[in-house]
Formats: C-alpha cells, sequence, structure tokens
C-alpha cells in the first residue's frame, strides 16, 4: 500500500509511504505541471507532462535520464489510459460510473487499485494486488493526482 499525504493544509508538499514507513515525498514545480520526487534512499524522479493538456506523462531518473515509465490516454473524450510501466503495458480506468477511484488492469487481471484516501483529504493511495514495483505505484498515483488536480479545475 502506497499512500500521498500532503504535509499541511496549504502544502503542495507531500509525504510517501510505503506500507505505514516514509519512504520519500514529492512537491510540484510553480508555472509547471511537473513534479520532483525525493526517495529516501537518495533515488530521484520527475515527473513530466510530455503533451497538451496534459494527456500524456513520463516518469524519468533524473541522474540517468531514463525513462521509467509513460502514460497516454486513450482516446481524445476517454477517461482510460494506456500505461507503459516497468512491469509491463497496463490501462487504467475508473473503478465504476459514480466512483473517483481508478482500476489498473493487465490484460483480464486487476493488479492495482487507485483511490482517495478520504473524501475531505487530498491524498491518495495505491493499493497492488499484482507485480509493481515502487516506481509503478508512485507513477500510477501521481497520474491520479494529476486526474483529481483536472477535475477540480474545470
Amino acid at each position: 500500500l502506497l499512500e500521498a499525504r500532503p504535509t499541511d493544509c496549504f502544502s503542495s508538499k507531500h509525504l510517501l509511504k510505503l506500507d505505514g514507513r516514509p519512504i520519500g515525498r514529492f512537491r510540484g514545480r510553480w508555472l509547471s505541471d511537473g513534479i520532483e520526487i525525493e526517495f529516501v534512499e537518495r533515488l530521484r524522479l520527475r515527473f513530466e507532462n510530455t503533451s497538451w493538456l496534459g494527456r500524456g506523462y513520463r516518469l524519468i531518473e533524473t541522474s540517468t535520464g531514463e525513462v521509467l515509465a509513460t502514460a497516454g490516454r486513450a482516446g481524445i473524450l476517454s477517461g482510460t489510459w494506456k500505461l507503459e510501466l516497468r512491469s509491463g503495458p497496463k490501462e487504467m480506468f475508473r473503478s465504476h460510473l459514480f466512483s473517483s477511484g481508478f482500476e489498473v488492469r493487465q490484460g483480464t487481471q486487476s493488479v492495482a487499485q487507485v483511490s482517495r484516501i478520504g473524501w475531505f483529504e487530498r491524498g491518495w493511495r495505491v493499493e497492488a494486488n499484482g507485480p509493481l514495483d515502487v516506481t509503478d505505484l508512485v507513477f500510477l498515483g501521481l497520474i491520479y493526482h494529476k486526474v483529481l488536480q483536472q477535475q477540480s479545475s474545470g
């Protein structure tokens, strides 16, 4: 279980916890759609927008420039995301018609669920039930983070 919670009410900083242990933090950048992620093990990642209107993202290891994951919307009006993760290709789509959560599938198998921590909190959680590493979990959560931001702004 990966969770991201804001450090305080008005902050853009979030604390990342894996199974209750702090593993890092991320912060949005002013005047940018990018996010900087810092892990306790000194691993640094960058989450970037790759296309117009937030239709595509990628996760990059900052020290090497290696692209670890990519995502793009499946269609112009689609809420489904096509993902290329370290663990292979996946799709992320709404769990239910009236739900704010998303489900991640590889073929017909559900491998993760992404949802809000609570109705009145800005944080989110990723629950994996498949072979996903921590960078995959963080990337899924950040895609969800951006979806929530886009919904709240328009």
